[in-house]
């Protein structure tokens, strides 16, 4: 969702056999930072404000006929609905809207027929089943297609990621099997080949008319792929991914040797690496060591400092300035940041005898870090922690270092059984707000509205919420569920620190309060809650009917109010002022969307089948 300058907004969602995947979220109030543990797996990408969503339920992936791109300018009518597509299964992954509200969309498609317009490319490479062409389309804020062409060549191409600058240039960045890839202006314009699983990588930069200005391979002799893209304000492009090429390409690298290793399907070492906005290389480095080394997220600070989190299995990992330079055992984590040359700056082991995996990470305005993640080890480094001890299970743990890597506090956040930190959030003063899901009956808690573990059959938790000063001291946490199972799956923050949570509830006695519909409909329900600063609970309802419904995204404007949308299977889902009243039915497992719109104190304003 994403609202413009007179508080309209723009939805685009792509409908397969039973769910709505992807939502544009653009100039709206915070948001969590992190990786969703759940049925729905949210890759969050802060840069571009697109969150995209893979819906993993019953294993089941889903190829998309037809992708339906939607503009509502008010609450009673569309301003524009059109089909993106051809003969053959085509999806959308990402989407991002500029200042003029132009749409743009990338994905993969497996179709020749595919709309083209102003195209650089207007032929379908092709490629045996499963291997299609990415694409990139622009369309006007009323619907005109603008520019549309193929991206690809013989073999298979995907596009990961897309960025927009200033100047509304456009960057791609993704993997190709492709040996006739279209190049231009490259620093390496030859296919290094693949074993099929990482294949290389590939950047491309699009003029804002379609002129492709430079495109190029990324890899070399064996599996590379591109995992995080990065532009800055200068318009430098940074990559970070995985690669297992004893030639991949460095300069100006602290590594340039491939150490070996591998990590299960993903290539064998993690890659940083930075490009001029001709394209020119300004450096790139390999980092690991002989074990599985892989890199989770990329950030880059105001000023060009890289900084790196991800997981290690190697005793030999690069460290400088480490508060910790051995490596503990198990799985653990690593921090490591860099100058905007290329200079390791200081790079850490994270982690004790076990697993340990960091599932977030955050900066504030001073250049603090913040990571958060799960741990096994009962030797989990803690230091100024208001919990010092292993309680069982997977526990939880939250870390601030200095800029410069300095430990400045480190906290395990759990109790006797698993608990899972699922979002981070940071408010203007350096508070850290948590959220998750535990099934620990000793879970910690302060100023709570929920001392109490709700319960829940196996697997089945309780959410949490758990605030924390920027000195590390715990400042409220609370439970939040009834007796089955309750999952959080959104956190957000507005301007003066009220969080905001939505998510899935099978409690019939969850918690409401001030709520439009306070009555368990069946199956899986919606949530929304709304906490002051101080965690009292302000309001607190289900959202959905007596099937199976499920929040997929949440957004807040700059007043307060709460954008919902995400699937349901139920006829007597909760609609008012809608421009749809009624469930569209389908097979088992295709469900309808939704679209729904609630006050900052809790009243339903709209809400709308779709």
């Amino acid at each position: 969702m994403r609202f413009n300058k007179n508080g309209f907004f723009s939805l685009l969602f792509i409908l397969s056999f039973f769910f709505i995947t992807s939502v544009m979220i653009k100039g709206v109030g915070g948001a969590g930072i992190g990786e969703q543990r759940s049925d729905f797996e949210h890759t969050y990408k802060n840069s571009l404000d697109i969150i995209n969503l893979e819906n993993k339920r019953d294993n089941q992936k889903s190829l998309f006929k037809t992708n339906n791109l939607a503009q509502y300018s008010n609450i009673s009518r569309i301003q524009f609905s059109t089909y993106i597509g051809g003969d053959g299964s085509d999806r959308v992954n990402q989407m991002h809207i500029d200042a003029e509200e132009n749409i743009y969309l990338s994905g993969s498609i497996f179709s020749s027929d595919f709309p083209t317009k102003n195209a650089f490319d207007d032929t379908y490479g092709g490629g045996q089943e499963n291997e299609g062409d990415g694409f990139l389309a622009k369309i006007s804020s009323t619907g005109t297609l603008l520019l549309s062409t193929y991206i690809g060549g013989n073999g298979s191409d995907s596009i990961n990621q897309m960025h927009i600058d200033a100047e509304e240039n456009i960057y791609l960045s993704g993997s190709t099997s492709s040996s006739d890839f279209p190049t231009k202006n490259a620093f390496d314009d030859t296919y290094g080949g693949g074993d099929g699983i990482g294949d290389d990588g590939f950047l491309a930069k699009i003029s804002n008319n379609g002129t492709l200005l430079f495109s190029t391979f990324i890899g070399g002799n064996s599996s590379d792929s591109i995992n995080q893209m990065h532009i800055d304000a200068e318009e430098n492009i940074y990559l970070s991914g995985s690669t297992s090429s004893s030639d991949f390409p460095t300069k100006n690298a602290f590594s340039s040797t491939l150490a070996g290793g591998g990590c299960y399907t993903f290539p064998g070492e993690g890659f940083l690496t930075k490009f001029s906005p001709n394209g020119s290389l300004v450096f790139s480095t390999y980092i690991g060591g002989t074990d599985c080394d892989f890199i989770y997220e990329m950030f880059v600070d105001a000023m060009g400092n890289m900084y790196l989190r991800g997981v290690t299995d190697s005793t030999d990992f690069p460290t400088k300035n480490a508060f910790d330079d051995s490596y503990g055992g198990g799985n653990d984590g690593f921090l490591a940041k860099f100058a905007p040359n290329g200079t390791l700056l200081f790079s850490t082991y994270i982690g004790g005898a076990l697993g340990d995996w960091i599932d977030q990470m955050s900066l504030d305005n001073t250049g603090n870090i913040y990571l958060s993640g799960v741990t096994d080890s009962t030797d989990f480094p803690t230091k100024n922690a208001f919990d010092d001890s292993y309680g069982g299970g997977n526990d939880g743990f939250l870390s601030k270092f200095a800029p410069n890597g300095t430990l400045l506090f480190s906290t395990y956040v759990g109790g006797t059984l698993g608990d899972g930190i699922v979002h981070m959030s940071l408010d203007n003063t350096g508070n850290i707000y948590l959220s998750g899901s535990t099934g620990s009956t000793d879970f910690s808690t302060k100023n709570a509205f929920d001392n109490s573990y709700g319960g829940g059959i196996e697997n089945e938790d309780d959410g949490f919420l758990t605030k924390i000063s920027n000195n590390g001291t715990l400042l409220f946490s609370t439970y939040i569920g009834g007796a089955l199972g309750d999952r959080i799956d959104q956190m957000s923050l507005d301007n003066t620190g009220n969080i905001y949570l939505s998510g899935e509830t099978e409690s019939t006695d969850f918690p409401t309060k001030n709520a439009f519909d306070d009555s368990y409909g069946g199956g899986n329900d919606g949530f929304l809650a709304k906490f002051a600063p101080n965690g009292t609970l302000l309001f607190s309802t289900y959202v959905g009917g007596t099937l199976g419904d499920g929040i997929v995204h949440m957004s807040l404007d700059n007043t307060g109010n709460i954008y919902l949308s995400g699937s349901t299977g139920s006829t007597d889902f909760s609609t008012k002022n809608a421009f749809d009243n009624s469930y569209g039915g389908g097979i088992e497992n295709e469900d309808d969307g939704f679209l729904t719109k609630i006050s900052n104190n809790g009243t339903l304003l709209f809400s709308t089948y779709i």
